[in-house]
């Protein structure tokens, strides 16, 4: 494991951070009635997977840095 293998790691999070930005976005804007809709409670389902991908990758990250000595 090197800091550039580390870095596509950070890429990865960074992408799925914007993701699920633009998926806070696009729920919020939506009327009460379709959040509450079974579409809505989907929608929902899939931004917390990206965020739950977010933090277990966050969570790997760390340990690999760690495993490998590449603190900051």
């Amino acid at each position: 494991m090197t800091k550039k293998e580390i870095t596509k790691i950070d890429k990865l999070i960074d992408a799925l951070q914007d993701k699920h930005e633009k998926m806070d976005y696009t729920f919020w804007d939506r009327s009460d009635a379709w959040q509450d809709s079974e579409k809505g409670v989907e929608f929902q389902e899939k931004m917390d997977a990206v965020e739950t991908a977010i933090d277990d990758l966050e969570m790997i990250k760390d340990n690999l840095k760690t495993a490998f000595d590449l603190l900051d």
